[in-house]
């Protein structure tokens, strides 16, 4: 009985000695500040299954990570300040683009590219939370939409400090779409030049020249297929109205020599028809009165 007594206790002592050890291998919510962190974006489409390269990709630091009551928080970084849009909401959908209005032309750029796998990797990177953005199209595929990543990110309750993204990309259409000038008139001083802006719905896509030089014909090549897209001229010559019309994807802009007024106004005419009918009706009214005198 003293024996097996022993032994239960020795057993008792060895997990009181144990427990510590184990706790502390458990303990893994703990970010080590002192890491460096990367993110790797991967670019594909889908359909083909190829890999999307020469995607030019662009990384904002916003945010600092810290600690506050063993929760990861994130503090916005010295050049981004002045923002005043809380991150205490990470997954809200519009904070990406909400924090895209805060970026300034002097923000530090931490620039990237797609290699031939489609993969563009940002090393030795500091903790904290980073805007991903792409600056070019590349042809045939949509650019993605910029978003928000952090570093480092948990999982299986574990800190993870090297991060991999695939954002989704579309697949498009190109087209071209033309546009001509004509000049309605027999007046051969028209103008040397116009101007032309071509529109995506309410966005500006491209100004352009037109003049005797390029036959007064400009084609915008490969640009995304849209049944959207419209034109204007801008400062149109005075002397001159401007009408429009579309066949397919071509749009011609008809410039017409506004005539000049000659001779009397409208409103006189008016009132010299309106003299001439009372006339008339005085004099039948006076040769009714005659005759019957």
């Amino acid at each position: 009985m003293k024996r097996n007594l022993s032994k239960i206790f020795i057993i008792i002592i060895s997990l009181f000695l144990v427990l510590p050890e184990v706790k502390a291998e458990e303990n893994t919510n703990i970010v080590d500040f002192t890491r460096k962190g990367s993110i790797s974006i991967t670019l594909e489409d889908l359909e083909e299954n190829l890999p999307i390269k020469e995607a030019e990709i662009s990384l904002y630091h916003i945010a600092n990570a810290t600690e506050e009551n063993h929760n990861l928080k994130f503090i916005y970084t010295e050049e981004l300040k002045e923002c005043e849009i809380p991150l205490t909401n990470l997954e809200d959908d519009t904070l990406a683009s909400s924090l895209s209005n805060c970026i300034k032309d002097e923000t530090t750029i931490i620039k990237g590219k797609s290699n031939e796998d489609g993969i563009a990797k940002f090393n030795d990177l500091d903790l904290g939370l980073y805007l991903v953005t792409q600056t070019n199209k590349v042809e045939g595929y949509s650019s993605f939409d910029s978003f928000l990543i952090m570093i480092p990110q948990i999982e299986n309750n574990n800190w993870i400090y090297d991060l991999k993204a695939s954002p989704k990309t579309e697949i498009y259409k190109v087209m071209n779409v033309i546009v001509s000038k004509v000049w309605n008139t027999n007046d051969n001083n028209i103008p040397t030049s116009i101007k032309v802006e071509l529109y995506k719905e309410k966005e500006l896509i491209d100004t352009i020249t037109l003049n005797k030089e390029n036959d007064w014909t400009h084609t915008w090549e490969r640009i995304e297929k849209s049944d959207n897209y419209s034109v204007l001229e801008i400062d149109i010559p005075a002397g001159y109205t401007a009408t429009y019309r579309k066949i397919y994807n071509k749009f011609i802009i008809t410039n017409t020599k506004t005539l000049v007024q000659t001779g009397l106004k409208l409103w006189i005419i008016e009132l010299l028809l309106i003299s001439g009918f009372i006339l008339i009706i005085g004099g039948i009214i006076f040769e009714k009165r005659k005759k019957y005198e």
